[in-house]
């Protein structure tokens, strides 16, 4: 018998579902409510702060869209409908302070009546103006026309007379030498004509069927129609009505100052820094800013679901394959070419996300969704879309809705149908050519909890929750800043900094929540203020759902009120392991099979933490709690109840075969939690010699 032992070097790379076996030394088995940080290591997620309760009742089925156009000038659109009129509603709120602006509606909510808005309506944001589109509306042109009055054929421009009557229409039929279709003119004042549009044709687009705006102007926003421009030259052969109309739009795209929309095979550009033209503006020649209306051809279906400005490029999304919309030099009719980039195919449901150079999609697989990210090899043309998760085929579940990246912190976040009170995590981290950080894990927020929407800008995600007694905005910092007064970040969920109310009758404060809670879940209540006990808990009692109380007066100072959330790790079954003279894809050690290892003793490295709890729990056995606690009594200061963070290495013992045994970091406190690595001792037997 020998004494051994191994280290985890370092907890950031999340979770497996491979054998134990094969798994690398630093994936758990299991991350809830802990995020992976290559500099602060494992540590436990950031809490929500309550925002603004925003709808009174709660919703199972609503729109958002964050309107970003800097800091001072961020807003929630909420868009919900039960596909009846009377039943749509239109609603935009700061997303910093949720006060509700003033929306004028300048025309009725018909256009964004549907019956699953979360993925009927789409919204796109570009300056002041936020296109709203309904993809279950089939577009179509308005019956106005043209005057339908008589004209003149003529071969040729130069054979018209300079005394023609004034408004006559002209038809010029053009020779072999020409270089153009037939156009039309209308005689003007003295010898100009002017080229226009043919007799009786229909010349403009029915805007109550195109996607709609919602202009800013200060705080307070409007809902109208889009004034489309209307076809002013040609007929119906040389300025045909674009590619979209009869069909219903599938996307919307601003690509290379153009404005640009999807629908079946279709991808139709407006004209160059002309959003509302899709019609040609002369037929007598080719304009490099004319409307671009092509097709995409493809052996598979290629009905395009949605369209990604990405690395420079325009990246076509269909359920089978994906596309690259390509062009030499300027984007224009003549340039432009749509060509395969992969043929994976993708869930629909979720619009794909972009974050830096990747695209990330997802597919089905059976119960589960997959992920991959799709990149393009430039210097040598090559195009692939990486599965990253390979390593959890079954822990994304499926029917992933939205996805959402934050390229400053790389991490994606994504909600599922399936998981409503979930966000599943992907943390990444590229060394130029090279990934070092593959990360899945969880955020578990309250089973009665919906997350109907998130948004992350920077280090900040905005999440839309519905709740029995309403919907709310919240947000969530990945930095994890201290709280004010504070040397660390309370973790705790629907954060609120609350000034009690102080009762010398009863001697008692009160603290008012701006949100309902059941009295039996208790709310902690910490000291924010400037006192040497900052930052420790008061006991407390719940008179009602939207009450805090406590005995003595503590309405001095401001607390911080919230509800505690778990941080749980699970390690991955630990192994002897020996060089294999080779490099593998987990490693040049494997796993050894024969012999016993008795685990031992187990350490962890932590830092800046206040509480956590080591869980063991033999097979067939009673379950053993470690607990660690930074509080403090008769410190130097001589002042009770101090919190203080600490750094060092926790021990506790594993008495227990490998096999048999699981081992657990836990956090329920408020206080912060983070681990660095780990190490294990035990004993090894064994009855045979390597060769």
């Amino acid at each position: 018998m020998a004494l051994v032992s191994d280290s985890i070097p370092y907890m950031v790379q999340g979770i497996s579902q491979q054998p134990d076996e094969v798994r690398r030394v630093y994936q758990g088995a299991a991350q809830v409510n802990a995020q992976s940080s290559l500099v602060d290591g494992l540590n436990k997620r950031p809490p929500t702060e309550h925002i603004a309760k925003l709808l009174t009742s709660p919703s199972t089925n609503a729109a958002c869209h964050l309107v970003d156009r800097g800091i001072g000038s961020r807003y929630i659109v909420i868009v919900q409908s039960n596909n009846t009129l009377s039943g749509t509603t239109l609603k935009v709120f700061n997303a910093v302070t949720g006060v509700e602006s003033t929306v004028t509606n300048s025309v009725t909510l018909q256009y964004l009546v549907c019956s699953n808005p979360r993925e009927d309506l789409v919204f796109l944001t570009v300056l002041n103006r936020t296109y709203v589109l309904n993809r279950n509306t089939t577009t179509a042109m308005a019956t106005t026309r043209s005057p339908n009055q008589s004209f003149t054929e003529e071969q040729k421009f130069s054979d018209l007379e300079s005394n023609e009557t004034e408004g006559a229409i002209f038809k010029i039929l053009g020779d072999n030498d020409d270089k153009f279709s037939a156009f039309w003119v209308k005689k003007k004042a003295g010898t100009v004509y002017e080229e226009t549009v043919a007799p009786n044709n229909l010349i403009e687009i029915d805007k109550t069927t195109l996607p709609h705006e919602i202009t800013q102007s200060g705080t307070n926003f409007t809902f109208n129609t889009i004034t489309w421009t209307n076809r002013e030259v040609g007929d119906d052969d040389s300025n045909e009505e674009p590619g979209f109309i009869g069909k219903k739009i599938t996307s919307l795209f601003f690509y290379k100052n153009r404005f640009g929309v999807t629908a079946d095979e279709k991808v139709v550009f407006s004209e160059s820094g002309e959003y509302e033209n899709f019609f040609r503006t002369t037929v007598t020649t080719t304009v490099d800013s004319d409307p671009i209306d092509v097709d995409v051809t493809h052996t598979k279906v290629s009905k395009v679901e949605y369209a990604i400005p990405f690395n420079e490029q325009l990246l076509l999304f269909s359920e089978q394959s994906q596309f690259f919309v390509e062009s030499s030099g300027a984007l224009t009719a003549n340039s432009i070419s749509i060509n395969p980039a992969s043929n994976f195919e993708m869930d629909i449901t979720m619009p794909p996300v972009g974050a830096g150079v990747n695209v990330y999609f997802s597919q089905i697989s059976g119960d589960f969704s997959r992920l991959r990210e799709l990149y393009v090899a430039t210097d040598i043309d090559t195009h692939d879309a990486a599965d990253v998760t390979a390593h959890v085929p079954q822990f994304l579940p499926k029917n992933v809705h939205k996805g959402t990246a934050s390229t400053s912190e790389d991490v994606l976040y994504f909600l599922s149908y399936n998981e409503p009170s979930r966000i599943y995590c992907y943390k990444y981290n590229w060394a130029g050519q090279e990934k070092n950080q593959s990360a899945w894990s969880f955020f578990q927020f309250s089973t009665e909890d919906t997350i109907l929407w998130i948004e992350t800008i920077e280090n900040n995600t905005f999440f839309v929750v519905s709740r029995s007694d309403g919907v709310f905005l919240e947000v969530m910092d990945y930095l994890v800043p201290d709280d004010t007064n504070l040397d660390f970040c309370s973790r705790l969920d629907r954060k609120v900094s609350l000034t009690g109310s102080y009762s010398s009758g009863t001697d008692t404060t009160t603290w008012t929540l701006p949100y309902q809670v059941p009295t039996g879940t208790p709310v902690v209540v910490v000291r924010s203020g400037t006192t040497d006990n900052k930052g420790t808990s008061i006991t407390s009692t719940r008179p009602s759902t939207t009450t805090v109380a406590a005995t003595g007066d503590h309405s001095g100072s401001t607390c911080l009120l919230g509800l505690e959330y778990e941080m749980n790790y699970r390690f991955s079954t630990q192994f002897m392991r020996e060089g294999t003279g080779m490099y593998t894809s987990v490693g040049e050690k494997m796993a050894v099979a024969t012999g016993r290892l008795q685990m031992r003793r187990w350490r962890v490295t932590y830092r800046d933490t206040g509480f956590f709890n080591v869980q063991v729990q033999p097979t067939g056995r009673d379950l053993k709690t470690y607990e660690f606690t930074s509080m403090r009594v008769n410190l130097p200061t001589a002042k009770p109840d101090r919190v203080s963070l600490e750094s060092g290495t926790f021990s506790f013992p594993v008495i227990a075969r490998n096999t048999e045994v699981t081992v657990d970091i836990k956090s329920t406190s408020y206080l912060p939690a983070q681990f660095i690595q780990a190490e294990w001792e035990a004993n090894y037997s064994v009855h045979s010699k390597r060769m």
